[in-house]
C-alpha cells in the first residue's frame, strides 16, 4: 500500500524501512543510503547494500566487501556532481490522493486506501547531476557484480535487481502510516468508514519516545515511527559520550525516505549463461554422487531456452512515476551492444 500510493508523488521509491541495516559498519549507518551504493530492494520495503563504487574496498562504507579486482569509480565524484537541496521543510508530510491534511499533523480520510509520510525535521535531497560516468562504469561492470552478488554473497537474484543508486531523500526522523478500508458490507458503512491520525511529538526523556500516532480508525491503520532512541545513540561516537561533548539531542540525517536508481540489466544470453552456471553448481551439491545422466537431465528440465532477441542492456531512471519496462524506474535508457559483454566477459 505504501509503495502504491507515494512511489506516484515524482521522488522515487518510498521505503517503507528507511534505515540501514545495523549489522553495517557504524560510519555506514551515520550517513545511511547514499550516491554510488549499489543495492537491491527487499520485498519488505528496505534495501541491502552491497558495495559503493565511489569508496575504495577498505573504506569504512565498504568494509573490506566488494568483488574481485575492485576499483572505485575514477575520476572520482566531486562535490559539484551532486546537486544538494532541501526539497522538504520542517513538517511536510507526504500523502496519497484523498487525504487531508492539517499543519503536516493531522489527516484525514475516507479512501479505500491510503498511505502518510511526516517529516518533521524536514528532509534534503542529492541528486547525481554526473550520470554519464556512472553509466559508463556501470556498463563496464555489471556483469560482475552479478557474479559477486550471486557466487560470493548468495543472493538470490533476478536480472535487473541490482541498482545503483544516484538520488535520496534523507531525514533525521519521520513518521509512516499506511490503512486500507475494511468495512464494506453497506454503503452506509462504507461513508461512516475512515481513518484520523494524529502526529504528536513526545520528546520523553525517560522512554526515549520522540514521536507518536495517535488515530481513530474504522479502517486497518499501520503506524510506524523512527528512527528509535536507541538507533540514534548507537551511531553516537564513544569519544563524543565519554568526553562529554555530546549534543544534547543528536541527530542523523539517515533514514532514506526516498531513492533514485540507475536499473541495470544484462543481456538475456550472458543472464541464462550465469543462471546456468550457478545452477549447475547448486545441482553438484544437492546431488552430489549421482549419476551425470541424471544431472544432465535435471538441467535440462530446469533451464528455459535461451533467447538473443534481448541484445542490450538497459538502464532506466526517473524522477517521475510511469514505466516503460519496470513500473518504479522509468524514462531513462542507455544502450549496451551485447557483444559488449561477450567480448569482456
Amino acid at each position: 500500500v505504501y509503495y502504491r500510493h507515494l512511489s506516484t508523488k515524482g521522488r522515487g521509491i518510498p521505503l517503507w524501512i528507511p534505515e540501514p541495516s545495523e549489522n553495517l559498519h557504524v560510519e555506514y549507518r551515520r550517513t545511511g543510503l547514499s550516491i554510488g551504493d549499489v543495492i537491491i530492494l527487499t520485498p519488505f520495503g528496505g534495501f541491502e547494500l552491497l558495495f559503493n563504487i565511489c569508496q575504495h574496498v577498505e573504506h569504512p562504507v565498504n568494509d573490506g566487501w566488494a568483488p574481485d579486482e575492485f576499483t572505485p569509480l575514477a575520476p572520482a565524484l566531486r562535490p559539484r556532481d551532486v546537486h544538494v537541496y532541501e526539497e522538504f521543510r520542517e513538517n511536510s508530510a507526504v500523502t496519497s490522493g484523498g487525504v487531508t491534511e492539517t499543519f503536516g499533523i493531522l489527516f484525514q480520510s475516507s479512501a479505500h486506501e491510503g498511505a502518510i509520510l511526516v517529516m518533521p525535521n524536514g528532509a534534503h535531497s542529492q541528486e547525481l547531476t554526473n550520470t554519464a560516468s556512472f553509466k559508463r562504469y556501470t556498463e563496464k561492470n555489471i556483469a560482475e557484480w552479478y557474479r559477486y552478488a550471486q557466487e560470493t554473497r548468495g543472493w538470490t537474484l533476478k536480472n535487473g535487481d541490482l541498482r545503483v543508486v544516484i538520488g535520496v531523500d534523507k531525514a533525521s526522523a519521520w513518521g509512516m502510516a499506511t490503512f486500507s478500508n475494511r468495512s464494506s458490507q453497506s454503503s452506509s458503512e462504507e461513508r461512516r468508514s475512515g481513518v484520523q491520525l494524529q502526529f504528536k511529538t513526545i520528546n520523553n526523556v525517560e522512554s526515549g519516545e520522540r514521536y507518536r500516532w495517535e488515530y481513530e480508525a474504522l479502517s486497518d491503520c499501520t503506524p510506524r515511527v523512527g528512527p528509535s532512541q536507541r538507533q540514534v545513540n548507537a551511531l553516537i561516537p564513544v569519544e563524543a559520550n565519554e568526553a562529554g561533548q555530546l549534543e544534547r539531542n543528536p541527530e542523523f540525517r539517515n533514514q532514506c525516505l526516498f531513492v533514485r536508481t540507475l536499473n541495470a540489466m544484462l543481456p538475456e544470453p550472458l543472464w541464462e549463461k550465469m543462471r546456468f552456471s550457478q545452477m549447475l553448481t547448486d545441482i553438484a551439491s544437492d546431488f552430489n554422487g549421482s549419476s551425470r545422466v541424471q544431472d544432465e537431465r535435471l538441467m535440462s528440465n530446469a533451464i528455459p531456452s535461451i533467447s538473443g532477441r534481448h541484445s542490450i542492456s538497459e538502464f532506466r531512471f526517473s524522477p517521475s512515476q510511469n514505466a516503460a519496462t519496470r513500473s518504479d524506474v522509468p524514462s531513462f535508457s542507455v544502450r549496451v551492444p551485447k557483444k559488449k559483454f561477450e567480448n569482456n566477459h
